[in-house]
């Protein structure tokens, strides 16, 4: 996917933007002052894409119980507490998880959970079970299929993080202070995409603040793509990093960073008008138009050997005689053609 060679790209051309994240291994209290903000502003929000904590945990439970609920559950609750913990937040939680998604993405979805119940059956017709009613069982513990919206485990899942979360704010006091948002399976939309809407959604509220310090959760690599798109200050992406001795750690891709770079290497003159938010929008639509999930790759446009280093360093010039490729989330074919020529 596009989205993944892009990050690869990115942490190459800016290493700077990445900060390794600081992990007590000692019980905290998230109400003291974070060691990942030592001399600046605590975060102000977390957002948790939920996809990025159900999969890892229902990997490493499904195949050894047969009740995934009792062993998944208290998994994932320990992964919230972890991140809150790294995090810790001052002002808003915003828990998502995945509802009824757009029909090119059902689609999608669709045929992929027919390749992992194919490749399910496989495993369990190589095993020597003593009977059909066992092959079943263990077929449903393993199926990740479960976790779609709609679903029964879907369901119970929103139900247990409601009670979750009112045990956190009863029992700790950095939970009970802020305002915490569950947007379970029932709200339709993408967990990622409903977090982007919330976002933008309170840009439009009059006690909006620019300089609130975001921080999301997730394992998508279109996350940097959005968090760009939300147009705020201050937006950190944290991501899960496997290190040599396989422990998984985690780091800031600090946006922030990232969006004086880019002002940087794509307005050369320093032209006074030059609008950064458009310019990374631009960015953006070129990023997903090299080739993703819904979209076929353009021949001859490889992320990795350097399309987008070429499109930074035309788009200089081509700014300067045709203005901007996007308005309003439209684009234009003329200036697109003209981008590469």
């Amino acid at each position: 996917m596009g989205a993944q060679a892009f990050y690869r790209w990115l942490v190459r051309k800016y290493p700077n933007i990445l900060s390794n994240c600081v992990e007590d291994a000692s019980p905290v209290d998230p109400a003291t002052q974070n060691p990942n903000t030592l001399g600046w502003n605590d975060f102000d929000a977390l957002y948790l894409d939920m996809n990025g904590i159900i999969f890892p945990n229902f990997q490493y439970t499904g195949k050894k119980t047969q009740n995934v609920e009792k062993e998944l559950f208290p998994k994932i609750d320990g992964s919230i507490i972890k991140m809150f913990n790294i995090v810790r937040p001052r002002k808003l939680l915003f828990i998502a998880l995945d509802g009824v998604v757009p029909r090119a993405k059902q689609t999608q979805m669709r045929a992929q959970r027919y390749k992992n119940a194919i490749a399910l059956m496989d495993d369990i017709q190589g095993t020597n079970f003593q009977s059909l009613k066992e092959s079943l069982a263990a077929f449903e513990a393993n199926d990740p299929n479960i976790i779609t919206p709609g679903t029964i485990f879907m369901d119970k899942l929103g139900r247990h993080l409601k009670s979750f979360i009112k045990h956190q704010q009863e029992s700790k006091t950095a939970w009970g202070n802020i305002t915490i948002i569950l947007s379970d399976s029932s709200v339709p939309g993408e967990s990622e995409i409903k977090i982007m809407e919330f976002i933008k959604s309170q840009r439009q509220q009059p006690d909006y603040e620019p300089d609130r310090h975001h921080a999301i959760y997730g394992r998508e690599a279109n996350l940097v793509f959005l968090g760009l798109l939300t147009h705020e200050n201050y937006f950190t992406v944290i991501r899960e990093c496997i290190t040599q001795n396989t422990t998984r750690d985690y780091q800031f891709i600090n946006l922030w960073v990232l969006r004086q770079y880019l002002a940087r290497d794509m307005n050369i003159d320093n032209d006074q008008d030059f609008n950064l938010e458009r310019a990374i929008e631009d960015l953006v639509f070129i990023c997903f138009a090299v080739g993703n999930n819904f979209l076929p790759h353009l021949p001859g446009f490889v992320i990795l050997e350097g399309i987008i280093d070429l499109f930074i360093n035309n788009y200089k010039n081509f700014h300067r005689e045709h203005g901007y490729l996007t308005t309003n989330s439209r684009v234009s074919i003329s200036k697109f053609r003209a981008v590469f020529s």
